[in-house]
């Protein structure tokens, strides 16, 4: 069940996500084309164009990623924790695989964080967890790069313990659970995304955690501003984001992985 959750969400998002959307009614309009019907072509790249004006010029993620990332407060001093767990996907694996580096994307503020927070409190267990997010390519695990990556820091005296098999944040959850219980002591500092914040708080509070403490990074969102200005690349990105996220908290809780759509308390 989880497997058939997992691909099916994979192939749900490649459709569904914005710039996808776009290509497919650019597909449409082209045939449309072939089949003689120019003015249902025409209003459709019309409609096209302009939503990709839109969207180049105005940064709309910051609407749908600022209720996510405000969910739950920043830490800037946590209290001490017994246990820190980093949630895996700030690991870039194809160039990782082809540099022999490890080598971190837009989330790379989670194991650096997690790093630099299990140097502030060296009696807590340092747990990262994430296996292969590819539905393809499995040879190189998410905890196989941080590894690599924390092996770096010699000084680092905290136990550091590496889970490599999930690929979702249930996974996440559920696997550290099932492996490593008798290394979990509360509080727990929880490190992740910002905007993933709600929906990890609760699989995990659902799972069996208490004492959980989120620790949210990765901030996207420059707050509810609409200033115009011409960056197609990142205004796409953040709203597919958001939108994204969105859509997993639904999916989330219409399949029980979570007993709210907008979770807000902590365990």
């Amino acid at each position: 069940m989880n497997t058939l959750f997992f691909l099916l969400s994979k192939v749900f998002w490649t459709l569904v996500q914005p710039l996808s959307l776009l290509i497919i009614l650019i597909g449409f309009a082209i045939l449309a084309l072939y089949r003689g019907r120019i003015g249902f072509a025409r209003r459709v790249l019309v409609g096209v164009s302009c939503a990709f004006l839109l969207i180049g010029f105005f940064p709309i993620g910051n609407l749908v990623l600022e209720p996510l990332e405000t969910r739950f407060s920043i830490q800037p001093d946590p209290p001490s924790p017994k246990t820190i767990i980093v949630l895996g996907g700030s690991e870039d694996i194809k160039p990782s695989s082809h540099s022999l580096m490890p080598a971190l994307n837009d989330a790379g503020e989670r194991p650096i964080y997690g790093i630099a927070l299990a140097t502030q409190f060296p009696d807590a267990t340092l747990i990262f967890t994430g296996g292969s997010g590819s539905v393809l390519d499995q040879h190189l695990s998410g905890a196989d790069v941080v590894r690599e990556l924390v092996e770096r820091f010699p000084t680092l005296t905290n136990d550091v313990v590496f889970e490599d098999r999930s690929r979702n944040t249930h996974e996440n959850a559920i696997y550290i659970l099932n492996e490593l219980e008798d290394q979990i002591q509360s509080p727990i500092l929880l490190i992740t995304s910002a905007f993933l914040m709600p929906r990890s708080v609760r699989v995990f509070c659902n799972s069996g955690y208490t004492g959980l403490i989120p620790y949210p990074v990765d901030h996207l969102s420059t707050g509810r501003v609409l200033t115009p200005r011409w960056d197609p690349i990142s205004n796409f990105s953040d709203l597919s984001t958001g939108i994204r996220e969105w859509i997993g908290l639904f999916a989330y809780y219409v399949t029980g992985r979570i007993d709210t759509i907008f979770p807000k308390a902590t365990c």
